[in-house]
């Protein structure tokens, strides 16, 4: 792995986080370890390789058959090393970390509809434009960083995109039922997302060439 910058270290440890996530999620135990050394590469090279050690890997093998712990042991550790990270004072790091991990969830998103389109994929495809808002804010305090400013660039590219996305709300009265005596409450209430095929085809290849940039070895 071919990366110098903290900045490109970060991205790619988001990207590949990602890809572990995805990988454990289909029970693609091979892939999972692939993306498992790469994840401990990249976290060792941005010194918070403990995070991801031996013993969590020994961890994820004895866990293997069983999806629910692996997850949670992926998910431990991203959250216990963003914590560490903020602790250091080193938020930015963690905030290109989030962004590199939103970039290849999406990616992966919308290659899945472009070969498997569904209602559902296109909605949380159109979902992300809240996310993305929040992507946008969250990088504010750097717009004047001249080494993140093609972040930001491929950010606001995105929401140029987004922008063109409808979300209004719905409000539903909640409904009630008791289920094995206990009272449950349900939020029917809903989202509505106004997004049509020709957004999906630009977010689709707008997402693919930022993560190709991101990917790029310097």
């Amino acid at each position: 792995i071919n990366y110098i910058s903290e900045q490109k270290l970060a991205l790619n440890l988001g990207i590949f986080g990602a890809d572990l996530g995805y990988s454990n999620l289909y029970k693609q135990k091979t892939s999972s370890m692939l993306y498992l050394g790469a994840v401990q590469l990249l976290a060792s090279e941005l010194n918070v390789g403990k995070f991801f050690d031996v013993s969590v890997i020994r961890r994820m093998n004895k866990n293997a058959q069983n999806l629910d712990s692996v997850i949670y042991i992926t998910s431990k550790g991203f959250q216990e090393m963003h914590d560490y990270l903020k602790e250091q004072k080193k938020p930015v790091i963690s905030s290109v970390i989030l962004l590199g991990g939103w970039t290849e969830a999406l990616y992966l998103c919308t290659q899945t509809y472009k070969n498997t389109p569904s209602k559902e994929l296109k909605e949380i495809i159109g979902q992300q434009k809240m996310s993305l808002d929040d992507m946008k804010v969250i990088f504010v305090p750097y717009e004047k960083r001249k080494s993140y400013q093609n972040i930001i660039q491929n950010i606001d590219e995105l929401k140029k995109v987004y922008d063109k996305i409808t979300i209004s709300y719905t409000y539903s009265a909640p409904s009630t039922k008791e289920v094995n005596g206990v009272l449950v409450v349900s939020d029917n209430s809903k989202n509505i997302i106004e997004i049509t095929d020709e957004n999906v085809k630009e977010i689709t290849q707008l997402v693919e060439n930022v993560r190709n940039e991101f990917i790029k070895t310097e």
